[in-house]
């Protein structure tokens, strides 16, 4: 016996994204067989008028629904950003750095564990990632890319400002622009030779250099400086549950 779908009272502009989680069947028949039952939603002959909506208006419908199907990988414990929060019951966690009871989130402890505690977790509970306010990197497998930190799973590090010591400065040098020296001078003595006049001579006394100050001087504060790159905040949440 032919079987027909009855048409509803409108067709909306809006739409929303729906994951749909088949099981694994041999030679995946139930994911086929969905599929296929979507062609056959997409026929103009499976509809009857049943409201304002036509039968090609369905068929049209259904058509722009199957085109619009791209299989996605969600995985437990995938990471993702969103621009907004989601409900509780969306199955993603905000990676605050709560802790859960890991009866509750079976399958997502069995894939982090406590890889994320940090202590004072009660008994039978884990924490997810605490990522507000830091950027996150792949683990560095000792290739140094990061600070040794970055090579264990979950390991933290970076600051937000940082002071320089002395060991951190580039080399430099620093230029006097100019200073004097006065002298305190000794006259010349008399020298005088038979029938000549008169001359000056050397004194045999040298001059002695008073002090004086060179034109150098300190500047800086000393202060930490900004060390955060241009940087835009959204909510980050890990997957626990489909």
């Amino acid at each position: 016996m032919a079987k027909y779908f009855r048409t509803g009272n409108a067709i909306f502009e809006d739409s929303i994204a729906v994951l749909i989680r088949f099981p694994l069947s041999q030679e995946g028949w139930v994911y086929s067989t969905f599929l296929g039952a979507m062609v056959y939603l997409a026929d103009v002959e499976s509809w009857v008028t049943g409201g304002e909506t036509t039968p090609q208006e369905a068929s049209d419908l259904f058509n722009s629904i199957y085109d619009g199907i791209r299989p996605m990988l969600f995985l437990i414990g995938m990471v993702s950003d969103f621009a907004a929060a989601l409900p509780d019951d969306s199955g993603w966690l905000q990676c605050d750095g709560s802790y859960y009871d890991q009866e509750a989130y079976t399958e997502l402890y069995g894939i982090i564990g406590t890889d994320y505690n940090t202590g004072g977790e009660p008994s039978g509970s884990f924490r997810v990632p605490d990522l507000r306010g830091r950027v996150r990197a792949t683990v560095n497998s000792g290739l140094a890319r990061l600070p040794a930190f970055a090579d264990t799973l979950g390991g933290t590090g970076g600051e937000s400002s940082h002071t320089l010591d002395t060991s951190e400065l580039p080399s430099h040098g620093h230029s006097d622009t100019g200073h004097i020296h006065t002298t305190h001078g000794h006259l010349g003595g008399l020298a005088l030779a038979p029938g000549e006049l008169p001359v000056t001579v050397p004194s045999p006394f040298p001059d002695v250099t008073g002090s004086a100050s060179a034109n150098i001087t300190d500047t800086g504060g000393g202060g930490s400086h900004n060390n955060v790159q241009p940087t835009m905040a959204l909510y980050t949440y890990i997957l626990a549950k489909l």
